[in-house]
């Protein structure tokens, strides 16, 4: 027999075969090396060679069956096709498991992968996954069990992505959508189509069905690009965009070194275009996202030396000036105390206004330091079940002499219902206290009256006061640091912007919150703080 004949069979269909087989191939191969590179060989990296290695193994063994003139080597690798396919497209579902729930699946959806791959593996080993093999014309004859079950293995992968997408989609966040969406709809286009034209070519014997399948690969690679660079799949660097999406052009373009007909030229030639209009739309998306990710980094640089400078401001504020404020009260209160003598009766009034200036410098400090620790998340709490009504009018008694001094009514009512919570006695009391205090320093007339209740399980208490009012540019600085609106300083000259921040960090640590309403400037407030109940 000659030893051509296999290829002169097949010789119309070298340019389509070569154009279906040898460009994904090397594509295939770069994002394979390019993504265990990048990501330092990460796990899903690993799995993801594993199914795209398996694949070019596949389009290798397709390539030869196709163009080869040599019989013995057609039938050599004729034999494990089905066996490959079974296993990339078990290999496609667990690559996609892995990336949608962000670990390694469990031993027993591992052992159940592997005994569906065993029936197409034996029948391979055995050398039955071949019945005969018709040498003029090079073709074999496939096992029919093996046939069917491969398709069977086909539907169930498609099967168990879809499974996966739907059952785990509603738990995560728009970005980790995009990535299943992405690729998903990229395997179950690639595996469908792939499997529909295998289905079709395996009952009517005419198998160049399952070489115009293969045309929709660009469009899977290009899509499996995506998802690496743009959604992160493997967290690369934004400049591997730059370098898949010239590979991607560069490979497209070779084609037209050994495609002879114009009708295939011109195919080429559309492809070339597409892939040069997606590298470079994805080149510049790149370049644009470098200048912002370095513009970041650079941000979040100055941010940590900030951060730093400001622990090491505290740090100084609570070993330094706290300390001195504190030697300063505890001097005039000793001498204000007699223990020293009478006082001349002309210095009393001084010594009584130098105790009161070191109370509120002392106030003033602690205020700060107890916002910024809120704030960071480093205030120690002893939670324990407690009655928070107790905590609500033990604080109004201790402002109601500082409401007094000011001539404004501050009424507290509280409603009947069950006020035991799961909270700090010590950091609660000084929450309540600092937001009476703030309704209280921002009234100038008028008064302030507080509720306390009990609505389902949580437990409301509002402060409604007569006071400045808040604008909308002040309420967007409420509960930051340093917070405080255009003219608070004209009212309260005492005011640190951190006394909110203490409040918001330690609701927030009861699982809690805390919010502000008013009408506008002059118009009065109400500040609302909420807490659950035990």
């Amino acid at each position: 027999m000659d030893i051509n004949t296999c290829f002169t069979t097949t010789q119309d269909y070298h340019t389509i075969v070569y154009y279906t087989h040898l460009i994904p191939i090397f594509i295939t191969l770069i994002i394979i090396i390019f993504a265990l590179i990048k990501s330092k060989f990460s796990f899903l990296s690993r799995i993801f060679g594993g199914f795209a290695g398996a694949f070019c193994l596949w389009l290798v063994g397709s390539l030869v069956t196709w163009t080869s003139p040599d019989y013995n080597l057609v039938n050599l690798f004729w034999a494990p096709l089905d066996y490959i396919s079974v296993v990339f497209h078990l290999l496609g579902a667990y690559f996609f498991a892995v990336l949608v729930k962000e670990k390694d699946l469990s031993v027993g959806y591992k052992l159940l992968f592997i005994a569906i791959s065993i029936p197409a593996w034996w029948i391979t080993v055995t050398s039955n996954s071949i019945t005969s093999f018709y040498q003029p014309v090079c073709e074999a004859y496939n096992n029919d069990f093996l046939t069917n079950y491969k398709l069977y293995v086909e539907a169930f992968a498609l099967a168990f992505i879809l499974f996966i997408s739907i059952f785990n989609f509603r738990s995560f966040g728009w970005n980790k959508k995009k990535q299943i969406i992405t690729v998903a709809s990229a395997l179950i286009l690639f595996f469908t189509l792939f499997s529909l034209s295998d289905y079709i070519s395996s009952q009517n014997g005419i198998y160049e069905i399952n070489l115009y399948s293969l045309f929709i690969l660009p469009i899977f690679l290009f899509m499996i690009i995506y998802s690496m660079t743009n959604l992160q799949v493997f967290n690369l660097r934004l400049m591997g965009s730059q370098l898949l999406a010239y590979v991607m052009v560069i490979m497209v373009g070779s084609q037209f070194f050994f495609l002879q007909n114009a009708t295939s030229q011109a195919l080429t030639l559309v492809t070339f275009v597409l892939s040069l209009s997606f590298g470079v739309l994805l080149a510049r998306n790149a370049k644009t996202e470098e200048k912002q990710r370095l513009k970041i980094e650079k941000l979040a640089e100055e941010l940590q030396v900030a951060n730093q400078g400001q622990s090491s401001l505290i740090h100084f504020m609570n070993h330094q000036i706290k300390g001195r404020f504190g030697n300063i009260k505890n001097i005039f209160a000793e001498l204000n105390s007699e223990d020293y003598g009478v006082m001349p009766a002309n210095t009393i009034p001084l010594l009584k206004k130098g105790l009161d200036e070191a109370n509120i410098g002392v106030n003033y400090v602690q205020g700060i330091l107890n916002g910024a620790s809120a704030e960071k998340g480093t205030i120690s709490y002893n939670m324990a079940p407690i009655d928070f009504k107790s905590i609500v009018e033990n604080a109004h008694n201790k402002q109601q002499e500082h409401a007094d001094k000011k001539g404004l009514k501050f009424e507290l009512e509280v409603k009947e219902g069950d006020y035991t919570v799961n909270g700090d006695t010590l950091q609660l009391g000084e929450t309540v206290r600092n937001l009476f205090d703030n309704s209280i320093n921002y009234t100038p007339d008028g008064s302030v009256n507080a509720v306390l209740e009990s609505i389902g399980n949580k437990i409301r208490l509002s402060i409604k006061d007569t006071g400045v009012g808040l604008t909308d540019d002040d309420k967007s600085k409420l509960f930051k640091a340093g917070g405080r609106g255009a003219d608070s300083l004209k009212i309260n000259v005492n005011a640190t912007g951190y006394g909110l921040v203490f409040v918001k960090g330690v609701i927030e640590a009861h699982k809690g919150r805390v919010w502000a309403e008013s009408e506008g400037r002059g118009k009065g407030s109400v500040f609302y703080l909420e807490i659950p109940k035990n």
